[in-house]
């Protein structure tokens, strides 16, 4: 919320110091600072937080999300404060989303490297007489 009004976005980007927030470009500046609402996946709680915008920029865009313009407003927030309640499932939430993403990664290595099987080394092939293959 900013400027006395709310406005909903979507949140691309989630650290523990700021978010990334794209929504359709609506005429008007941007606010400075703003009370953001953030709704975590996966944490039935709302995360309640101050920010100050570091970056905004507008962008065309490929969908219907560019609003009667065609573009969306990028804007970058850095956190200026927060409940500790809200920073600490903030840092839970992040913390549990790169052990997923580590995890993750690290099978799909292991399936990467793991060796194809053989069709020769197949129990059955290598029973059969070589007169029963030719006949």
């Amino acid at each position: 919320m900013g400027g006395g009004k709310e406005q909903r976005g979507l949140v691309v980007d989630l650290s523990w110091e700021g978010v990334r927030l794209e929504r359709p470009f609506v005429a008007g500046a941007q606010v400075g600072q703003v009370q953001l609402e953030i709704d975590v996946p996966g944490i039935d709680e709302v995360i309640w937080a101050k920010a100050g915008a570091c970056f905004d920029v507008l962008v065309p865009a490929s969908s219907a999300m560019g609003g009667p313009m065609g573009l969306l407003r990028r804007t970058g927030y850095r956190l200026m404060s927060a409940a500790a309640r809200d920073l600490r499932l903030l840092r839970d939430f992040l913390f549990e989303q790169r052990r997923a993403q580590a995890q993750r990664q690290e099978q799909l290595r292991q399936r990467a490297s793991a060796p194809l099987p053989s069709i020769l080394a197949h129990p059955t092939l290598m029973r059969r007489e070589p007169s029963a293959l030719a006949g």
